[in-house]
């Protein structure tokens, strides 16, 4: 097996990026690094990552191995054969070279990927545009066209889920990370991954790897989309903050799969996509025998734009969730409907009318007589006195006769029967206006739980939020001194290649500088030399000092200054053109003496200097070596305080959901509860309104013709 380089062994290359690479736009590039000055390293179980801008604003990331795997070349460069066939929209630029990167004079593979500039992953891109399903419709199908392309050339991608699915700033779609890719040629390398389990068919195993992959993630995520572009309120639904999913997880496809059923209710096209998905987790054991993509098989959604509201999905997913219980979710979605049975009986034929008996056959014969009694009364006393008395006497027998009837009648059980009948029917409207009151409430109960879960979680993710923050303070706090030290160590070991040329220049000066000294001085005023100068003009020159061109500084008109000295002196004797002639001589011997010096040092001088630097080279990057380990484990030792504080803040956010489903539950329960007093008081309202409409006929006159 090949020994690779350690991470740490690539960020020392990746500082001199153009020693380390053979690629133009590496080379030239800027590699991205840490706050310490160090190439910064994105590390994982077998690669480090580096960002690196080439000179014309490109981005890149580098994948640097340091782990060797069984056939990893073989791997990447059948992928990247594959990929470079095909060019499709939705690629992002993906190179594997061999030798790609030097490391202590050795070439190792890389992968130089394209950085997708302003870009985010499915999830957030989708959180921003559920107010816009034809967005989500448009990524939809750039999808399935992209499921297309790889099932069309026998390829799939082997991890299909949200963050490997980027959206650009111009909503086009790009695909990334082909690590787990098959492709025909390398099927006897076998699967490297298995996929994020919430968005793979909980048959896959290592074992699985064909072009048949993708099938189940590729139903999965288009159907998501779709019921989203239908629907935009399912997301809060179905999922937590946080959720690594879109609408469903790898718990959702365990039967009953009850979750899967629910949304079958909301019609086209969450029926046929909930008919797909559970047809795929019943019938299919593994990822090969999911049925092959077909985007035709899931009927597109008519849009309506417009911001989803969280509210009516959750009254949605309530009333389905009471549905199963036994209600019926339409009717349970407002209260001022019927419910469930009610509606039907509603709808039922009427019960027979009360019959309404009259006085007894008795009674109006006595009523009979007594009237004619009455009225042969009032025609005598009309013929003994007036016909006024005789009007009055059968007014009053009238009134008397009527007023016994209507006491009759209301003491008729028809009479009795409909004031009790239509007493139970404002008795029932009572009780059933009260119940909608206590439904309401216990719906408004229930939908406070969702808003308190959501505020207590996003207060905690808050908290969570800040923790990056307050962890990179901490560091900066306690390796302050240690970076300091490093940020000087660094600036010294970039300096030491300035320093020494310096140097070297220096000691040139020098050694120049004295070849020229003695050059000169060898360089002696003798008589005859110079024109005009004679043995006498010698001697007088003598007498100051000046016996060879060593001794002259400089000649100005007929005076001389002598080297060593900042003072001018005339000699007696050397007029102008004597000294005109003794300073054309003087220059001559220093051009010559300029001429005559070395223009480089020894080669033992910059040997020495050579292992001067060396030594001091090695002196400060030991130094800066050495903070490294003592830097790491302050950064370990805060990590581990963060992670601890991360892992607690993530057992509080499991600890309120666990307690919110709990109340959740209890609240459905209420819910369910009050629903079903709801209609039974509705029945009894019906039974009521059933037994009055009896007595609708009941009246007086009816009485008294009976």
């Amino acid at each position: 097996m090949t020994s690779l380089p350690s991470n740490g062994d690539y960020v020392q290359a990746l500082q001199h990026p153009h020693a380390c690479f053979r690629d133009q736009d590496l080379k030239t590039g800027t590699v991205q690094t840490t706050s310490l000055g160090m190439p910064k390293a994105i590390s994982g179980n077998f690669a480090s990552v580096f960002s690196i801008t080439s000179s014309s604003g490109k981005r890149y990331a580098v994948k640097c191995f340091t782990r060797d795997v069984p056939g990893q070349n073989e791997r990447y460069e059948a992928i990247h054969t594959a990929l470079a066939s095909l060019a499709r929209p939705w690629q992002v630029g993906f190179e594997f070279v061999a030798e790609g990167v030097m490391v202590d004079g050795r070439w190792y593979p890389i992968l130089r990927m394209e950085w997708v500039e302003d870009s985010r992953t499915l999830i957030p891109w989708l959180e921003s545009n559920l107010g816009h399903p034809d967005r989500i419709l448009d990524v939809a199908g750039q999808f399935a066209r992209c499921i297309e392309d790889l099932q069309g050339n026998g390829i799939a991608h082997g991890d299909l889920q949200h963050g490997n699915l980027l959206i650009d700033s111009k909503s086009k779609l790009r695909v990334i990370d082909y690590d787990g890719m098959f492709v025909p040629s390398i099927k006897h390398l076998g699967s490297n991954e298995l996929g994020l389990a919430n968005y793979q068919h909980p048959g896959r195993t290592s074992s699985d790897f064909g072009p048949y992959l993708d099938r189940f993630s590729a139903w999965l995520i288009y159907g998501s989309l779709l019921s989203l572009a239908a629907h935009p309120g399912l997301w809060w639904t179905f999922r937590q903050e946080g959720d690594e999913k879109l609408l469903f997880g790898k718990e959702d496809f365990i039967p009953p799969l009850d979750t899967i059923e629910r949304l079958g209710l909301l019609g086209s096209p969450h029926a046929e996509v909930a008919g797909l998905l559970a047809e795929m987790l019943t019938a299919s054991n593994s990822p090969s025998s999911v049925p092959e993509f077909d985007p035709g098989r899931i009927s597109l959604p008519t849009l309506v734009e417009h911001q989803p509201q969280r509210s009516s999905v959750s009254e949605w997913w309530r009333q389905s969730s009471a549905n199963s219980g036994g209600i019926n979710a339409g009717d349970a979605a407002a209260p001022v409907t019927r419910l469930g049975a009610s509606w039907l009986r509603s709808h039922e034929a009427p019960l027979p009318p009360v019959e309404v008996v009259g006085p007894s056959k008795a009674a109006k014969a006595l009523s009979l007589a007594l009237t004619a009694v009455a009225m042969l009364g009032a025609v005598a006393v009309g013929a003994v006195s007036n016909l006024f008395v005789a009007g009055l006497v059968l007014l009053t027998w009238a009134t008397v006769v009527t007023a016994g009837a209507w006491t009759l009648w209301r003491r008729s059980d028809a009479v009795v029967g409909q004031a009790d009948a239509r007493q139970r029917v404002r008795l029932a409207n009572r009780e059933l206006t009260s119940q909608r009151k206590r439904v309401e409430k216990a719906r408004r109960d229930r939908d406070d739980l969702d808003t308190d879960e959501r505020r207590a979680i996003q207060e905690l993710e808050s908290q969570r939020a800040k923790l990056s923050k307050q962890s990179k303070a901490e560091f900066e706090r306690e390796s302050k001194a240690l970076s300091k030290r490093a940020t000087t160590l660094q600036t010294a070991l970039n300096r030491l290649d300035t320093t020494k040329a310096a140097e070297v220049q220096q000691q040139l000066k020098l050694l120049r500088e004295q070849h020229i000294h003695a050059y000169m001085a060898a360089r002696r005023i003798e008589p005859g030399m110079i024109h005009g100068i004679g043995e006498t003009m010698v001697i007088r020159l003598s007498v100051y000092g000046i016996r060879s061109a060593a001794d002259i500084a400089a000649v100005n008109g007929n005076q001389f200054m002598i080297s060593g000295s900042n003072n001018w002196i005339t000699i007696h004797g050397i007029g102008p053109s004597k000294a005109s002639g003794i300073k054309y001589w003087h220059q001559r011997q220093r051009i010559a003496a300029e001429g005559d010096a070395p223009q480089a040092l020894p080669p033992q001088k910059l040997k020495a200097l050579d292992a001067k630097f060396a030594d001091q080279r090695k002196q400060n990057q030991a130094a800066l070596d050495a903070l490294g380990p003592q830097l790491r484990q302050i950064q370990a030792t805060v990590d581990a305080k963060y992670a601890a504080l991360d892992r607690e803040i993530t057992a509080k956010v499991e600890a309120v959901r666990l307690d919110y489903r709990s109340k959740r539950a209890g609240a459905d329960a209420t819910v369910a509860a009050a629903v079903t007093q709801l209609q039974a008081l509705e029945d009894a309202l019906l039974d009521a309104q059933r037994e009055f409409d009896r007595y609708r006929h009941v009246s007086f006159s009816a009485f008294v013709r009976g």
